[in-house]
C-alpha cells in the first residue's frame, strides 16, 4: 500500500509542477495586458509584414469576416495587399500619430496616417507612394479578438474617407499569381 501510494505521489507531483507552470503562464499573459496594448501590438506586425513584403502574413491577421469601405472581402484585401508588396524592392510603413480607442459590437479601432516610403519597381508603386503622402485623412483600423488568446485580434474593417480605389482596379491585377495558403 505505502508503495502505491509513493509511486502515485512521484508521478503526481510532476503533473502538478506543469499545471502550476502553465496557470503562472496564463496569468502573466492575463496581467496588465489592455485591449488596447495588444492591438497597438498586433497593428505594429500588420505594420512590419507590409513593410518585410510578407502579405501572406499580414492577410492571415485579416479575419474572416473583413469587409471594408470599398468592399473588399478577406481574400480580395489579401490580393490588394500582395499588390502592395510586389511593387517596391524596399518598403518603409510608418504610422504618424496612431491613436487606439474602443469601438462599437467589442472592436478596438486603431487609428494612425499611414506613409508608404520605399524604392518603388514600377509606375504602380510610384503611384502608390505619391496617393499615401497626399492624403489627409487617416486609415482606421477596426480589430476585433476572435479567441482567448491575445495573438487572435483579427483585422474586421479599414477605413479611410478621403482614399478612393482607382477606376478600374480590381484587387490581384498586379500579381502575377493568386493567393495561395497551405
Amino acid at each position: 500500500m505505502l508503495s502505491i501510494t509513493l509511486e502515485f505521489l512521484r508521478r503526481s507531483w510532476r503533473w502538478l509542477v506543469v499545471f502550476q507552470v502553465l496557470s503562472g503562464l496564463v496569468w502573466l499573459c492575463s496581467q496588465g495586458i489592455t485591449s488596447e496594448s495588444q492591438v497597438r501590438h498586433r497593428a505594429g506586425n500588420f505594420r512590419q509584414a507590409l513593410a518585410d513584403g510578407r502579405s501572406v502574413k499580414a492577410w492571415h491577421m485579416v479575419s474572416t469576416t473583413y469587409e471594408d469601405q470599398w468592399g473588399l472581402n478577406r481574400d480580395q484585401i489579401g490580393s490588394a495587399l500582395r499588390d502592395i508588396t510586389r511593387q517596391f524592392l524596399s518598403l518603409q510603413v510608418e504610422w504618424i500619430d496612431p491613436q487606439v480607442s474602443a469601438g462599437p459590437d467589442a472592436t478596438v479601432i486603431y487609428t494612425a496616417t499611414m506613409r508608404l516610403n520605399g524604392r518603388s519597381l514600377t509606375p504602380v508603386g510610384e503611384m502608390m507612394l505619391t496617393m499615401t503622402r497626399q492624403l489627409d485623412q487617416p486609415f482606421s483600423f477596426h480589430w476585433k479578438k476572435e479567441g482567448w488568446w491575445p495573438w487572435t485580434w483579427r483585422l474586421v474593417n479599414i477605413t479611410n474617407p478621403a482614399l478612393e480605389l482607382p477606376d478600374g482596379y480590381t484587387p490581384g491585377m498586379f500579381s502575377e499569381t493568386p493567393l495561395v495558403v497551405e
